[in-house]
C-alpha cells in the first residue's frame, strides 16, 4: 500500500511539472488563418544522434483539403514525412510521400503517428533551441515555424498525457 501511495505521488508531481512546463500556442498562423501550426517541437536527443523528430498540429481553416508535400530545415540536411504503423504486432515506421489535411479539420503529428524526421542534424540541439521548419504545401504558400527543442511531449488539450495521441474535441 505505502509503495503504491508513494507512485501515485511521484506520478502527479510529474504530471503537475509537465502541465505546468508547456501551454497551447500558435507558431504560425498564415494571414489570412487559413492554415494554422500549433504545439510545434523538436525532440531533444544526445548531441551523438544526428537525427530526431518534429511534433505539431496543422490545422486547415480552407473549405478543400490541402497536401503536406515535403518539409526542410536549415538545421537538417533532409526532413521527411514518417507515420507508425503497427504490422503484425510490431511498431513501424514508413516513409510518406505527403500528408493530406482535412477542409475544415486538423492532422496531429505526434510519437505514434505521423512525424516530421530530421535527418543528418548540422548542429547538437540543446533544451528550448527554436528549430525553423518550412511545411511546403501544394498550392499554398510556405509555412514557417520554429519548433522548441524539449526533453518532453508537451500536455494540452491537442495531446494525451499518456500515449501522445490527440484528444476527441467535446
Amino acid at each position: 500500500m505505502k509503495i503504491l501511495k508513494a507512485f501515485l505521488a511521484i506520478i502527479f508531481v510529474l504530471s503537475v511539472g509537465v502541465v505546468a512546463a508547456h501551454e497551447e500556442h500558435k507558431d504560425t498562423v498564415l494571414e489570412d488563418e487559413s492554415i494554422v501550426v500549433f504545439n510545434a517541437w523538436v525532440r531533444m536527443m544526445p548531441s551523438s544522434q544526428k537525427i530526431t523528430a518534429a511534433y505539431m498540429v496543422i490545422e486547415n481553416n480552407l473549405d478543400h483539403e490541402i497536401i503536406l508535400e515535403s518539409a526542410t530545415s536549415a538545421n537538417a540536411e533532409v526532413v521527411e514525412i514518417h507515420q507508425m504503423t503497427t504490422e503484425n504486432g510490431q511498431m513501424v515506421m514508413n516513409m510518406v510521400n505527403a500528408l493530406s489535411i482535412p477542409a475544415k479539420g486538423e492532422v496531429v503529428l505526434s510519437e505514434g503517428g505521423y512525424h516530421l524526421m530530421l535527418i543528418n542534424l548540422k548542429k547538437a540541439t540543446k533544451v528550448d533551441d527554436l528549430i525553423p521548419i518550412t511545411l511546403h504545401i501544394k498550392g499554398q504558400d510556405d509555412v514557417m515555424i520554429n519548433a522548441k527543442v524539449s526533453d518532453k511531449m508537451p500536455f494540452n488539450e491537442k495531446f494525451c498525457s499518456c500515449c501522445s495521441m490527440p484528444k476527441k474535441s467535446k
